[in-house]
């Protein structure tokens, strides 16, 4: 993972579905508390058991959320692209995530 320590652009969060009901004004405060993180292609950005403070806005590129069975296979559970959100029951629950997410492009 690489933190680019950029703030988020609003207008690219604007246009994720989970804040289409906000202000302007609501989405630029929300904008400067999170910043952009840059991921290489099949990077691990969340794993089994990994907790999370925040919650993640795919801004550009594809994201996969799988799980792996006993065997090792691999079963995705969906292609996230921008604007799609992910780690919100992980946050708000308190619990450990279920899945993986892995960068793919």
């Amino acid at each position: 993972m690489h933190s680019t320590g950029n703030s988020i652009d609003p207008h690219l969060l604007s246009a994720a579905p989970l804040f289409a009901g906000l202000n302007a004004q609501r989405v630029a405060e929300l904008a400067r508390q999170g910043w952009t993180v840059r991921h290489p292609r099949a990077a691990r950005v969340l794993s089994r058991g990994d907790s999370l403070d925040g919650l993640f806005v795919v801004l550009s590129g594809k994201l996969k959320i799988f799980m792996l069975s006993c065997n090792g296979d691999e079963r995705v559970l969906r292609i996230l692209e921008p604007g799609d959100s992910f780690g919100e029951a992980i946050m708000f629950n308190r619990m450990p995530s279920p899945v993986f997410v892995e960068a793919l492009c």
